[in-house]
């Protein structure tokens, strides 16, 4: 793997598979895992929904900045972004010099779908209407990461892992 760049970012919106895949990528790699938004709900004390409820989407994306600065100094690392991370200007410049940034290209469908049988709230994707229209703003913005790999509901975790490596091994061979 690229030393110089040792973290492995992974970019998508909110039910792509990013937590679950990443969990996974990191027991391959033998690297530790950081899920942004488990950081950010250390940080603050409360859950997600409550700091946007409480405090409002600025201050949430403020201490998001803050955790992901944080999680660069320590070791390389396998760390999934939530779906708002990447769509910051310096937020994508800290990401480019720390590491590779990978986008999880997933459905729309699969990925509202997995968030209605989520049990945690996500107040940024309350209903169909406003999910949709967070995602197809976001969706250019991903597009800006490094490497992408398609995602669908029929690889398993592991595989997607595997094909994540596989990616990353022939980015550096070449």
């Amino acid at each position: 793997m690229n030393l110089l760049k040792p973290h492995i970012f992974l970019v998508g919106f909110m039910g792509c598979g990013k937590s679950t895949v990443g969990r996974a990528v990191a027991t391959l790699l033998h690297r530790p895992f950081v899920d942004l938004d488990q950081a950010i709900e250390q940080v603050v004390g409360t859950s997600i929904a409550e700091i946007i409820g409480l405090r409002g989407e600025p201050f949430f994306r403020t201490v998001e900045t803050q955790c992901l600065q944080q999680s660069i100094f320590d070791n390389p690392s396998i760390i999934a972004l939530g779906g708002g991370a990447f769509t910051l200007e310096f937020n994508r410049q800290i990401i480019s010099r720390a590491g590779t940034s990978i986008w999880f290209d997933a459905p729309f469908e699969l990925c509202w779908e997995r968030i209605q049988q989520e049990p945690k709230i996500r107040p940024l994707a309350p209903d169909l209407a406003t999910a949709s229209e967070r995602y197809e703003l976001r969706k250019s913005v991903y597009q800006l990461a490094e490497l992408k790999i398609s995602v669908t509901d029929h690889e398993t975790p592991e595989q997607l892992a595997q094909l994540i490596i596989n990616q990353l091994q022939d980015r550096d061979a070449g």
